[in-house]
């Protein structure tokens, strides 16, 4: 449950640089000025980068204390710490592909 309410927080993020990704370079195509939308490609994609940058350190960084903040039981912080690097690859690829996936929307594909 703490994983899935963290994993939430996170798709949201995502899924709001995807909605403005898509927008973007799509109005742009369709307008055809492609030079814009190239520039808007790489705005998203370094912008997304420094957003998943700021959730690697965030999550990495308060490891520990984000158990604290849902539970007191020693035995389900102990799991949640042994678990916590795969999840935590799940979460941030699934970040990346979530926020990407709106520059390749956006052209079309």
């Amino acid at each position: 449950i703490i994983y899935l309410n963290i994993t939430a927080n996170m798709f949201t993020i995502s899924l709001g640089i995807n909605t403005a990704a898509c927008t973007l370079i799509g109005r742009q195509i369709g307008n055809n000025n492609s030079d814009l939308a190239k520039m808007y490609m790489r705005s998203v994609i370094k912008f997304a980068f420094c957003i998943f940058l700021l959730e690697v350190m965030f999550l990495w960084g308060l490891n520990e204390k984000i158990f604290d903040i849902f539970t007191e039981e020693a035995h389900i912080r102990t799991i949640g710490h042994r678990i916590f690097p795969v999840v935590f690859l799940g979460m941030m690829l699934d970040f990346w592909q979530g926020s990407i996936s709106g520059v390749i929307r956006g052209i079309g594909k």
